[in-house]
């Protein structure tokens, strides 16, 4: 087994150790359960980082052109934010759990597609790609860990309702219903800037700034849907329930827009879903 792939392994067993952990304190409220899966993932996010570093050298170029690369440098991203996150807010590990899993789950999505490396075309060779694709990347983990505090929220808010009292040192029903507006927030400032700097890219490459390419499209779409929720928000006061919920909707519309659309659609994203 190559060093690269030696990497990626012992880094999925590593985050999949953290997201059990992190399940198993929703059993008691534990908080050093939370504390060993955060420093779990920590360790994943390091060896991880070397699977990302071995794979760039060996292809000669980022890792978003495969499915494999692209999965596997968005459960880094969402990882490394997350941790990012929790240093600065130590409230966000209450929502370790969903984000942890949701880790999990996009590694193993990398982990079933084939390793293969594919070269660089002439067209992709940009710095306005990059640009593009790591505005994507910082989207995906500010509107996840947004839609996690969404989710956390309602969890907390039905044990509320069910009797039963806050957790003791986690982050307050409040805080994650108004830290999960200011993480979408970013999130749509992200996306703004990866639709821009994919059309700036376009232009380059194919002399045209839109083509309405279906990923193309549905990112557009999902970031006017984020706007709707942001704007009912800000000027309607919307908040709580309501808004958690329309929050995760969001996040289905974000998910299909960027993971299942270009599977069904043909265009130029089917390339980075490995996708012929």
């Amino acid at each position: 087994m190559s060093l690269e792939l030696a990497a990626f392994w012992l880094g999925m067993v590593l985050y999949l150790s953290a997201a059990l952990l992190a399940l198993a304190s929703l059993l008691g409220s534990s908080q050093k359960l939370v504390a060993m899966g955060v420093w779990l993932a920590a360790a994943g996010v390091g060896v991880h980082l070397l699977a990302t570093a071995v794979r760039w050298i060996d292809v000669g170029h980022g890792p978003y052109i495969t499915r494999y690369e692209g999965m596997s440098s968005n459960a880094l991203a969402i990882a490394a934010l997350f941790l990012l996150v929790q240093w600065r807010f130590p409230k966000v590990r209450s929502i370790a759990p969903y984000v942890l899993a949701a880790i999990v789950i996009v590694m193993g999505v990398a982990a079933s597609s084939p390793k293969t490396a594919d070269a660089l075309p002439l067209t992709f060779q940009s710095h306005w790609l990059v640009v593009h694709i790591w505005f994507a990347k910082l989207a995906n983990g500010a509107l996840l860990l947004g839609a996690a505090c969404a989710g956390g929220y309602l969890l907390k808010r039905r044990r509320l309702v069910g009797g039963r009292e806050e957790d003791g040192g986690f982050a307050e029903i409040e805080w994650l219903d108004e830290f999960s507006y200011k993480l979408t927030a970013f999130g749509f400032i992200f996306l703004a800037l990866m639709i821009g700097a994919g059309s700036i890219w376009a232009n380059k490459s194919w002399g045209s700034y839109w083509s309405w390419d279906a990923i193309e499209t549905w990112s557009l779409v999902t970031w006017i849907v984020y706007g709707i929720y942001l704007h009912l928000r800000r000027t309607f006061g919307w908040k709580g329930e309501r808004a958690a919920y329309l929050l995760l909707a969001a996040l289905v519309v974000a998910i299909a827009s960027f993971f299942f659309i270009g599977l069904i659609f043909t265009g130029l994203h089917r390339e980075f879903l490995g996708v012929t």
